[in-house]
């Protein structure tokens, strides 16, 4: 009987143990995903002098600025005899230029085995661009305003929606 107790009060202290650490896994893992605003809109800067990148990234799936290591997408600037800006999809998310059209996220969706890893060099004003991100959420961007800040330097306004 001795054997008995000592055996079960054995595998309830095992039990416990297997329980508090799933308890505390499900806690981190909420942590990790907090809820993304289902829309928004941000700024981005381009500018092809270095400075930091984190002006320059967005991560969609959480809706915050971000570094390239986590980020959807970065605007980004490259200097030559001029100066070219693009939003580029980083991290494995890809993406698809609507143009002017009116898009929503069913037109990305019948549209996504066309989308691409590639530089988006069409930055004008009222483009829409599909979206896939690194998390493999869909979404439509919207470019609203683009502004000069130096003679390098220019800010994108964008509106998002995302599931």
């Amino acid at each position: 009987m001795k054997k008995f107790w000592r055996l079960f009060s054995g595998v309830l202290v095992v039990l416990i143990v297997m329980m508090l650490t799933f308890i505390s896994y499900m806690h981190l893992l909420e942590q990790k995903q907090p809820t993304p605003p289902s829309q928004g809109s941000f700024s981005l800067v381009g500018n092809p002098i270095p400075h930091e990148m984190i002006y320059s990234c967005f991560d969609l799936d959480i809706g915050e600025y971000s570094d390239t290591g986590s980020a959807d997408l970065c605007f980004t600037a490259s200097a030559g005899s001029m100066v070219f800006y693009t939003l580029s999809p980083v991290n494995d998310a890809r993406a698809r230029v609507m143009g002017k059209t009116t898009t929503t996220l069913e037109d990305c969706y019948d549209r996504i085995e066309t989308f691409s890893k590639g530089n988006i060099p069409e930055l004008e004003i009222s483009n829409t661009i599909c979206f896939y991100t690194n998390l493999q959420r869909l979404a439509v961007l919207t470019i609203q305003q683009s502004r000069r800040l130096s003679p390098t330097e220019i800010e994108i306004t964008i509106d998002y929606s995302i599931r």
